[in-house]
């Protein structure tokens, strides 16, 4: 549908490319196709097949692109996993984006063509995600399998009142928008559910109608049967019966509907409740009864009763032990089972239908003797004489019991079996029939009586259900019709139905076209005539007069000898070449088979499809015997009430009825499409995705065909022809603002920044249209935008890549080079510490070779010098004997000289020692120097930079309370100038004056300087101008008096309206306190009542009647406090009345009927204000009961009252029984249910206990309505833009703050316990929580990342303002963790150590919802198919928990801990009360005691009168404490 050019294609874009009977060539990486026949049978041909890819190379002179493949996990799809292939433009198309796979919508993909749609189809359906809109219409694919969370009862909640597309697509969002339109238009609504045999239509039908009975019910005043069964149950039930006499097994479906209906359901203007249910049927196959193919099954009814019925009734319906496989007419298709279904079952259910639908037990019988007569009738068999035909005497039996059972004669019977009478003028003839016209005559009675049978029992369903004639009322038709047939033979009931699709589709395509003329109108859109395929030529060649399909049909049917030849040849004669000029339009839809005489071609809408004319004028003859219903209409029994109303021909030339079923198909065809047109429809489209009715399997061929023959593509292709794609202005935003710099586009409205995108893309102005929300574009123009910020985004990826790599680039040489300069700062400082330890070892060695040399010279020396030492002691010793004096003298000098030398060496070897250690040291002393002005510098910078960050930090505190000042002080001035504001405007025109006068005194001044510069020049010009100078002064000193006058006006007139104030105030005070008085007043009256009935009370305790003094005083304490004000009273008559029961218990009186009697003044008040939604009454009340029930059961006041009453029971089994009864599901329900009062006179049978769990069963019930209350009330909010789904939350405007927030705030007025006030906080959290994540399972919209974080913030202020409440954490626990799904790692948390911590409550089914919904951007990660694989067999085990949708009104149980630990001061609710109503009890009371004590110490009292100080007796106090 959508025309690609190869201009349109850029590198990386995403394709599809059809390798439909294809093979891939590795060497050449092309496709092969294989070669097919033009005449091949589409059943062999294969599947559709495309794989996605990725464009990486276009070859724009040949038109081909190189494609690679993504990967394949499809095994028949394996070859082209991954590979490059070469393919022509012509075999490409595009894909659409990221965002817009799964769809929900088909129209809003930015790519309509049929890869797109199966890919859309199969990616849904592969995750169970069977409903798809196309626009308005629902695609609705049949699973094959049990979806039952997609139909709870919480899914239907979570669909009432939303618009249409705001949730998943679902047929509840059908059901719910027809019903919705018929309320708010006050207009008739339609669904018309169509499509092949196996789709799924039925079912869909089923679904529509439990969502319109449990709309019904929801409104509170559903109409009542004469049985006492609602009618919605009537209209569900009429399903399971219509299944029984109307379905049957074919080769395509299990439960095929072998008939159309029209379902009328009927709803009241005022409530929305159904008010009755119209059916009406259409060509019922008659065929089946007496003939099925093989492999299908006659009507279900036959084998159900077959199975189901017990040996009685079998008995009486002359069955015996006869099974399916005994008779003809039902083992005609070698099938009488089918596989996972119970007919017995089915029997009972069936039976049941029966009964709610109003058929009585008698005409139950009646309806199976029929049943079984049939089949009684499908055993006669006839066998051939000589002048005509016997009934075989081996099938005599049945016969007997055919007649038998309907009660009519056999001889009769027979008769019209075996002869036919002829009258010609005044003779009549009999003539014999054969076997085959016997055979035809006994078919012919069956098929019409189950006909007949069949219409009786849908009267009697109409006549039960049927709503009043005399009421106006609106309603819903549910239409479930065939869809278009075209099989390899085809006969006159695929003729029927694909004229009757013919019809609807005419039907169907006017109103798509209306509805985007609407929606252009809308839109303010300039728009054109756009053209559609218009089938009028088709449905005239069938049903246009006088010379028409149906017309010669009819004609050849009244020739005794027509037979398939001539009816064929007639057609060919009118339509082939015709000669009559009003044919030539219909000619062209009617063609000829080349190889078939007998055969003729209607070009439907859909397809072509071939009629074979034989048996056309047979099945369309509908031949019925008149001597057959007349003996059937004097029958006894049912029978007669089925033929009472038939018509017997007048005709007494022939023996048979002539009755045309094309014309009566015709005629109710008309009254059909007058009664959908005078609604406004609503479309389904059932799509059957395989033929192996198997789960999982997808074939696109037969999906794509059902589409073309839904009408689904033609819609498409509508659409196409205008603008087929629209698009929010925010939405194309979003997603095109890349192709232009944001500066361009700021400042601006979305129309106009959509503008100057269109610009910036040189999109031609006629190719889109502004609509006031939308953008709307024509067709392959979005193929060009999305080229564009293709190559946008491919321009920027290579710069990103660009820089990025140059960034890794820098980062890495950055790396190397810091590596590389410690590698050789480690290098050279390692060489260097080398070369120092080898500088160390030479001059070591050296020293130590120079000590060495030494100290081997010295030890030399020292020897030489010992022996010359000796040589010379030996030469002195000699020569001393010669020389004496002069060798002496010689050897002192010389030893002298030895002595100088050697000193001089060692001088000289010590002093270069000394200079080098001074150097070694002084370059110490340098060191040691440079490293302490090295710590020095460094300590002065770590001083400089602590100082600096003081003086930042000073700065910054400085700055900061700079700023507190400046806003302080912006805030007083602000305050000052609102103060001096008035000050200022009323003084503005002295302002004004005062400015003038001081410019004039400037002036003056500047004068007067000038003046005296000039003194000595003018004396009189000075004195002149002194003068003048004086009287303007006097001037303005006069002006600014008569300004001060104004000012004093002004504070005059500003007291005289104080005083008013004053004034008024004074009378509010007045009002106030007259208000005040007049309450006083009533109380008083009160008071006085009270006393005077506790007066009479007290004073008859002892006579016969004072449960009647009791009885009168709590009827006027429940009277008094239904007319009293709630909003600022305490719970009193809860401690009022615990006393009273107390001081009854206390002296022994009977106490059952004082319990019944508080029960029922309980409930008698609450049921009065029960529909008032009275926030102060409920929270009053409910007040009340929990302070009853605290006081009643705390364990003192308990043991106390179970000791007195002498109940032979423990406290603990008391608080285990209450425990118990609190357990209880019913209890929690609304007032509505078991809140009779009890008038009975008995009251022996209820006793404290009984009283107790009364007590309890009012505080739940009220708690419960008032839970209902605040829900009713949350429920808009959670719907609309105020839910967490949407919007921003944590304002002081928030509806669900605000909501709860009153909430709480009205249960603390009223005093309610803090335990209590949490448990309600727990049920309304949870009742948010369950809401949210319920539509957070069924909108797509939400589940992304991006909305994931907004819902989390929101439900984090939710919980941080609930928890601060109940001073405990209440959490939003499945939003919070449904949020956290969307946000993890998908592939990873599935795993079960991190589902258990991340995730726990949500089960795999609910994890697979949310995947299935979640939609990734363009660069985020999506759900990879190995985790769906995962959950899916996750699913597949038994033990894994299935549960969908959550209850939201889900109780949160209470206990008797609750109850009992509920404390609030008791004093507290008695200072409640008026003081008046209180002290007169104590008097009444105080006088009495007096009285008595009077009466028995007349002594004491005379002692007490004559003591100087008279003791004062100590007063029991009615309410068990002394009085103040």
């Amino acid at each position: 549908m959508n025309v690609l050019s190869i201009n349109n294609l850029t590198t990386t874009t995403s394709v599809f490319v059809d390798v439909t009977d294809c093979s891939y060539d590795p060497e050449s990486s092309t496709l092969i196709k294989k070669k097919r026949t033009a005449n091949e049978d589409e059943s062999q041909l294969p599947d559709l097949q495309w794989v996605n890819g990725v464009v990486i190379k276009i070859d724009e002179k040949n038109n081909i692109v190189t494609v690679h493949t993504d990967k394949i996990t499809d095994k028949s799809l394996m070859s082209f996993s991954d590979k490059q292939i070469k393919v022509g433009i012509e075999d490409v198309t595009l894909k659409n984006p990221s965002n817009c796979e799964a769809a929900d919508d088909i129209t809003t993909m930015s790519y309509l063509h049929e890869p797109s749609l199966l890919y859309n189809l199969a990616l849904r359906y592969e995750r169970d995600l069977i409903y798809t809109y196309t626009g308005p219409i629902l695609i609705a694919v049949n699973p094959y399998k049990s979806l039952t969370s997609f139909y709870e009862s919480q899914t239907i909640d979570a669909y009432v009142g939303q618009p249409m597309f705001k949730l998943s697509p679902h047929v509840y969002a059908i059901a719910e928008n027809a019903f919705r339109s018929m309320l708010n238009d006050n207009m008739d609504q339609s669904i018309l559910v169509t499509g092949e045999s196996g789709a799924g239509k039925t079912e869909t039908t089923k679904h529509l109608l439990k969502y319109f009975a449990a709309m019904g019910k929801k409104s509170g005043n559903s109409k009542q049967s004469g049985g006492g069964i609602s009618i919605e149950n009537q209209v569900l039930s009429s399903t399971p019966m219509l299944e029984a006499f109307g379905n049957a097994k074919t080769l395509r479906n299990d439960n095929s509907s072998r008939f159309g209906k029209f379902i009328e359901i009927q709803f009241s203007k005022a409530y929305g409740s159904i008010q009755g249910a119209t059916i009406r049927t259409y060509l019922l196959e008659k065929s089946r009864i007496v003939r099925q193919a093989t492999g299908e099954r006659n009507y279900h009814i036959f084998y159900q009763m077959l199975s189901g019925a017990t040996d009685q009734e079998r008995k009486e319906w002359l069955l015996g032990d006869l099974q399916a496989n005994d008779f003809e007419y039902l083992k005609g298709g070698d099938c009488v089972s089918i596989q996972g279904v119970s007919d017995c079952h089915e029997y009972e259910t069936t039976i049941n239908a029966m009964k709610i639908l109003g058929v009585t037990s008698g005409q139950q019988q009646d309806t199976m003797k029929i049943v079984s007569s049939i089949l009684h009738l499908g055993n006669v068999n006839f066998v051939k004489e000589q002048e005509g035909v016997l009934i075989d005497p081996k099938t005599i039996n049945h016969l007997n019991n055919f007649c038998k059972l309907l009660n009519v004669d056999v001889d009769r019977i027979v008769k019209t079996l075996q002869q036919r009478t002829i009258t010609v003028v005044t003779e009549t003839l009999t003539v014999p029939l054969t076997v085959e016209q016997a055979i035809s005559a006994r078919d012919s009675l069956a098929m019409l009586l189950y006909n007949k049978l069949f219409d009786w029992l849908v009267f009697i369903m109409n006549t039960n259900m049927g709503a009043d004639s005399s009421t106006s009322f609106l309603s819903i038709s549910i239409l479930d019709i065939y869809g278009f047939e075209s099989f390899k033979n085809n006969s006159l009931e695929q003729f029927h139905i694909n004229y009757s699709n013919e019809k609807l589709q005419q039907q169907y395509n006017q109103h798509i076209f209306k509805l985007s003329q609407q929606e252009y109108i809308k839109e303010g859109i300039q728009w054109t005539n756009i053209e559609f395929n218009d089938n009028q030529g088709c449905l005239d060649l069938i049903d246009k007069p006088p010379l028409c399909i149906i017309s010669i049909m009819d004609e050849e049917c009244k020739f005794p000898k027509a037979n398939e030849k001539t009816l064929s040849d007639k057609l060919d004669k009118l339509f082939i070449n015709p000669t009559i000029k009003n044919l030539v339009p219909a000619s062209a839809y009617y063609s000829k088979p080349r190889f078939e005489p007998t055969s003729f071609i209607v070009k439907h809408y859909a397809d072509p499809v071939t009629y074979d004319c034989k048996y056309f004028l047979d099945k369309n003859r509908d031949y019925v015997i008149p001597d057959q219903i007349n003996i059937l209409q004097g029958a006894s029994c049912l029978c007669a009430k089925l033929f009472f109303n038939a018509q017997v021909s007048t005709n007494k030339n022939q023996n048979f009825q002539f009755s045309s079923v094309a014309m009566q198909f015709k005629d109710s065809l008309t009254k059909l499409m007058d009664s959908i047109n005078a609604t406004y429809p609503h479309y389904i489209r059932c799509i059957k995705p395989n033929s192996l009715k198997k789960p999982g399997v997808f074939t696109k061929r037969l999906v794509i065909k059902q589409l073309k023959c839904g009408g689904i593509l033609e819609s498409i292709r509508i659409t196409l022809e205008g603008y087929p794609t629209k698009k929010s202005y925010q939405e194309f935003i979003q997603r095109y603002k890349l192709v232009v710099p944001v500066s361009q586009l700021s400042k601006l409205s979305e129309r106009d920044q959509c503008l100057i995108m269109l610009k910036k893309m040189n999109i031609d102005p006629s190719q889109y249209q502004f609509g006031s929300t939308k953008l709307f574009l024509r067709a392959n123009q979005i193929e060009k935008i999305e080229y564009m910020r293709q190559f946008t985004l491919n321009s920027s990826q290579t710069i990103i890549a660009k820089m990025f790599k140059g960034y890794k680039t820098k980062k890495w040489y950055a790396s190397v080079k810091r590596s590389t300069l410690l590698l050789s700062s480690a290098a050279r400082g390692l060489a260097s510490r080398r070369e120092l330890v080898h500088l160390r070892k030479v001059r070591a060695s050296e020293m130590v070779q120079s000590l060495f040399r030494q100290f081997k010279t010295r030890r030399e020396h020292n020897r030489k010098v010992r022996l010359i030492k000796s040589i010379q002691r030996l030469a002195r010793i000699k020569i001393s004997y010669d020389r004496s004096g002069h060798d002496q003298l010689l050897h002192q000098n010389a030893t002298s000289i030895q002595s100088a030398c050697r000193a001089f060496m060692i001088r000289k070897v010590f002093y270069e020692m000394l200079r080098e250690a001074r150097a070694v040291q002084l370059i110490k002393k340098e060191k040691e120097g440079l490293e302490v002005h090295v710590h020095t510098l460094q300590y002065e910078l770590e001083r400089e930079i602590k100082i600096r960050t003081q003086l930042e930090r000073e700065q910054e505190r400085r700055a900061k309370e700079s700023e507190t000042q400046i806003k302080v002080l912006s805030q007083k001035s602000q305050e000052q100038n609102t103060h001096v504001q008035s000050l200022q405007q009323q003084n503005k025109n002295l302002s004004q004056q005062v400015n003038t006068l001081k410019n004039a005194l400037a002036e003056e001044q500047k004068q007067r300087t000038k003046l005296e510069e000039n003194v000595k020049e003018g004396s009189k010009n000075f004195s002149s101008t002194k003068e003048e100078t004086s009287r303007r002064i006097d001037e303005l000193l006069q002006t600014i008096s008569q300004l001060k006058i104004k000012v004093h006006e002004h504070q005059q007139e500003s007291l005289y309206h104080k005083n008013d104030a004053e004034v008024l105030r004074a009378k509010l005070n007045l009002i106030e306190k007259e208000r005040t008085m007049f309450k006083k007043r009533k109380e008083a009256e009160m008071n006085f009542e009270i006393e005077r009935l506790l007066k009479n009370m007290i004073h008859n305790k002892l006579a016969s009647d004072e449960q009647e003094a009791a009885e009168r005083f709590m009827v006027f304490l429940f009277f008094e406090m239904n007319q009293m004000d709630y909003t600022d009273v305490l719970p009193s008559p809860a401690f009022l009345i615990y006393h009273l029961i107390s001081y009854w218990v206390a002296n022994g009186k009977n106490c059952e009927r004082l319990f019944k009697l508080t029960n029922n003044s309980i409930k008698g008040v609450t049921k009065l204000h029960v529909h008032t939604n009275d926030y102060d009454w409920l929270t009053y009340w409910f007040s009340n009961l929990a302070s009853l029930l605290h006081l009643f059961t705390n364990e003192a006041t308990l043991s106390e009252m179970l000791t007195k009453l002498d109940c032979n029971t423990t406290v603990e089994s008391v608080v285990s029984q209450i425990n118990h009864f609190l357990c209880n599901p019913d209890l929690y329900q609304t007032f509505d249910q078991d809140m009779d009062v009890d008038n009975s006179s008995t009251d022996g049978d209820y006793n404290f206990i009984t009283f107790i769990e009364d007590l309890c069963s009012m505080f739940v019930r009220t708690m419960t309505h008032l839970n209902k209350s605040i829900v009713d009330e949350l429920t808009l909010p959670l719907r609309t833009d105020g839910s967490l789904l949407d919007g921003s939350h944590g304002t002081s405007k928030d509806p669900i703050i605000l909501i709860l927030s009153r909430c709480v705030r009205n249960m603390r007025k009223h005093k309610v316990g803090e335990g209590v006030i949490v448990h309600v906080l727990r049920q309304l959290s949870y009742f948010i929580d369950v809401s949210t994540f319920n539509q957070m399972l069924l909108r797509k919209d939400v589940c992304s990342i991006d909305k994931a974080m907004s819902i989390k913030w929101n439900a984090s202020i939710v919980d941080t303002q609930v928890s601060e409440w109940a001073d405990e954490q209440i959490h939003l626990d499945y939003v919070r963790q449904a949020t956290t799904l969307l946000v993890a790692h998908k592939n990873e948390i599935v795993q079960q150590e991190v589902r258990v911590q991340s995730v726990p409550l949500l089960t795999f089914a609910q994890i697979e919802k949310i995947f299935t919904m979640f939609s990734p951007s363009e660069f985020e990660q999506g759900v990879t198919p190995k985790t769906f694989s995962f959950l899916s067999e996750k699913l597949k085990q038994e033990s894994t928990d299935k549960t969908l949708m959550l209850q939201p009104d889900k109780p949160l149980f209470i206990t008797s801990a609750l109850i009992r630990n509920n404390a609030v001061e008791a004093q507290l609710y008695f200072l409640s009360f008026p003081m008046v109503v209180k002290d007169g009890i104590e008097k009444i009371w105080n006088d009495q005691q007096t009285k008595e004590r009077e009466e028995k110490k007349p002594e004491q009292d005379k002692v007490n009168s004559n003591s100087n100080t008279p003791t004062r007796p100590k007063k029991k106090s009615f309410f068990g404490f002394s009085p103040k």
